[in-house]
């Protein structure tokens, strides 16, 4: 898996939604059969280095969101 391109695909699909959208979580940038393609591990790992990316400011546009207290997966916004 080369994340870097994972990681740019997600940043391009979250650039098409607007600020009014609600919060999503990173599977749901990708269509069944993308995201089916990546292990577990690699899924996990994804996860890993985009919240990472948010976190430390790289990616314009974007923040978490609340997660309810039963929520396992970062959500994100679009300001």
């Amino acid at each position: 898996m080369n994340t870097v391109t994972w990681i740019q695909l997600a940043i391009e699909r979250m650039c098409e939604k607007t600020s009014s959208s609600p919060a999503f979580e990173l599977i749901e940038l990708f269509t069944g059969d993308e995201w089916n393609v990546l292990t577990s591990g690699e899924k996990s790992t994804l996860g890993k280095v985009f919240a990472a990316e948010v976190r430390s400011g790289n990616i314009d546009g974007i923040h978490f969101a609340p997660i309810n207290p039963n929520g396992r997966h970062n959500k994100y916004i679009v300001y």
